[in-house]
């Protein structure tokens, strides 16, 4: 990319807390969470049936009722708590995945660098190591602002975590007005009342 046709760019070092922010919105906007999220609905309904049946039969003097429910109960109960804790922890987990793979190429992850360039037509991706990839702003589907990013979603749920705190060229609002006018087909789902 022409250096003289850059007009923002942010160099960073991969961050753990920053791929959770972009793994996070990405799994909360994909239909497959909330899939798992009804999944979760479901068995705690069906749990909550469980435990008033053998609660209605008990009452009518089955004193044998409980031990026929309770292995029914617990199992949907577990398989329930199972889903749910898996979504909670799913982000945290790919964060750290990440940044080990990093860790395994590059020894250490702190002392690779990206440069994310942005120009007229695409956005240019350069690691310290060389690597360079051209991406074209109509590949980008989605833009989300986090706490401390912007995450750049393209197709298969990958994503690119920029740190908001490091854009060179001008102020946060002018990047986000230039994200904008770059991507006119992506959606956009910034914070609100950020600067």
């Amino acid at each position: 990319m022409d250096q003289d046709k850059i007009r923002f760019q942010i160099e960073q070092t991969p961050s753990q807390e920053l791929t959770k922010e972009g793994s996070t919105v990405i799994m909360w906007h994909s239909w497959r969470t909330w899939l798992n999220v009804a999944a979760v609905l479901v068995l705690l309904v069906v749990v909550g049936c469980l435990v008033y049946n053998a609660a209605v039969w008990a009452s009518r003097g089955y004193d044998s009722v409980w031990k026929d429910y309770f292995p029914r109960i617990l199992f949907y109960l577990v398989f329930g708590i199972f889903f749910l804790v898996r979504l909670l922890i799913l982000p945290e987990s790919r964060s750290r995945k990440y940044i080990s793979k990093l860790s395994a190429v590059y020894g250490d992850p702190v002392a690779l660098t990206i440069t994310y360039s942005f120009g007229d037509d695409s956005y240019q991706t350069k690691t310290s190591d060389g690597a360079t990839i051209n991406t074209a702003y109509d590949q980008i589907l989605s833009v989300y602002e986090t706490t401390h990013g912007i995450i750049m979603e393209r197709k298969m749920h990958l994503f690119e975590s920029l740190d908001k705190s490091r854009i060179q060229g001008g102020t946060l609002p002018e990047f986000r007005a230039f994200l904008q006018e770059k991507m006119p087909n992506a959606e956009f789902h910034w914070k609100r009342n950020a600067n």
